[in-house]
């Protein structure tokens, strides 16, 4: 494929990307002068070349054939956002979107999303973030309760049309990122985090989403890390969207202090420190009963309220000694895509095998289901495989009950 645009585009995804020519001929396995021929234009770079230099760039294939389409646009925004050390999360965050893209491209588009994304506070103050994450909160509807990190998930798809994908991608990974573009939000949560940890990262990344204007994708840090002004910013939406300071001030038995900070905790299934953190900032504690606590650590306050009380109350311990600590959230498809790529499927547009991999279904069981529909249609006499057909509870990867408790222990 001797194409200019294609030597510009690898060019331009290798400077922002940090590489030199010579690192890049090395990954390819040729000399210098052939990355140099190829972003002036003068030679054809073959397919098995254009996936080894996608991969090194950190990038779809297909963001460099096409510069000006969705996933074109969104490497350059993603590499200059600095997220090129993450390959794992950033390829997989490129699946997305390339599937996205040839969908659209079918005229099967992405759902409309909230009027609350993408429109951030004229000034982002820490007291503005909090009256966004309580606008969030009420748009989100009826989402607390046990097994928040799922109905959190469910309702963030529901009312803000963001898709929520969920993936064992490793301890060594970071443990979540999003595409902030309005045509086709997304959170994408590392699974491989335990619960508590894994509910602060879907949170957070809600919190770049409804805080950034609309435009390319984060790849984050660790969220226990300061980092920038985004990142602090994103986990006090996280702490606030998850501990409401209204509740967390009436929560707390001044007589109690450790049971309070048990049953508070195992409520609102957060970890113990980002717990400590949030009473801090709302100067409920100070700095050294901030690190007293700290010091004191989780197990340590389980005793204090063993203590006091004799043990714990039936309704947190089980939470307390080991969902905390062992459970981590289901892998869980992207809804929206999904259902989209299901439409597709029925259509001829996508391959049993696509559709697999994005929804954790065997290409058997879709086929199954695909011809047991087909039938059905048959004995009613309507043939037409049109969305009509396409209802949520009929997905065999989507639960038939509201809310499911996908929580597992890692193996």
């Amino acid at each position: 494929m001797v194409v200019e645009h294609v030597g510009q585009q690898i060019q331009e995804l290798r400077v922002v990307r940090g590489l030199g020519q010579a690192e890049l001929a090395e990954g390819l396995g040729v000399d210098v002068s052939a990355i140099c021929n190829i972003e002036k234009g003068r030679r054809s770079v073959k397919t098995e070349e254009l996936v080894l230099l996608a991969r090194q760039l950190g990038v779809s294939p297909m963001a460099i054939l096409e510069p000006e389409s969705f996933v074109g646009k969104l490497s350059v925004a993603a590499r200059h956002a600095g997220s090129a050390t993450v390959p794992k999360v950033s390829r997989k965050l490129f699946e997305f979107a390339d599937l996205h893209q040839l969908l659209a491209e079918d005229g099967i588009s992405a759902p409309t999303v909230s009027d609350l994304l993408f429109s951030p506070p004229q000034k982002i103050t820490y007291e503005s973030v909090a009256e966004l994450a309580e606008k969030v909160s009420q748009a989100l509807g009826e989402w607390d309760g046990r097994n928040r990190f799922e109905r959190l998930a469910q309702a963030v798809e529901a009312s803000l049309g963001v898709d929520v994908a969920v993936e064992d991608l490793g301890k060594g990974e970071l443990p979540g990122a999003a595409i902030t573009e309005r045509e086709f939000p997304l959170i994408l949560v590392n699974s491989a985090y335990p619960l508590t940890h894994s509910l602060f990262t879907l949170a957070h990344e809600i919190g770049h989403i409804v805080l950034s204007p609309s435009g390319g994708f984060v790849v984050d840090p660790d969220h226990k890390s300061r980092g920038s002004d985004a990142e602090r910013f994103a986990n006090y939406f996280a702490a606030s969207l998850l501990m409401p300071a209204d509740r967390m001030r009436t929560m707390i038995d001044k007589d109690s202090v450790a049971l309070s900070l048990v049953e508070i905790a195992s409520t609102f299934e957060v970890s113990y420190l980002s717990l400590v953190y949030r009473l801090h900032n709302l100067g409920m504690i100070n700095a050294q009963g901030r690190d007293q606590l700290l010091e004191i650590g989780w197990h340590g306050i389980l005793d204090e309220a063993k203590r006091f009380d004799g043990s714990l109350p039936e309704s947190v311990r089980g939470w307390a000694t080991e969902v905390a600590l062992r459970h981590r959230p289901g892998d869980r498809p992207p809804r929206h895509l999904s259902t989209r790529a299901v439409e597709a499927f029925k259509r001829g547009y996508i391959s049993a095998a696509v559709l697999s991999q994005l929804t954790f279904v065997s290409e058997d069981e879709l086929w199954a289901e695909y011809f047991e529909e087909v039938s059905l249609a048959k004995d009613a006499d309507e043939m037409s495989l049109s969305k009509d057909v396409i209802q949520y509870p009929d997905l065999p990867f989507f639960p038939d009950e509201e809310f499911e408790d996908t929580a597992q222990s890692p193996v």
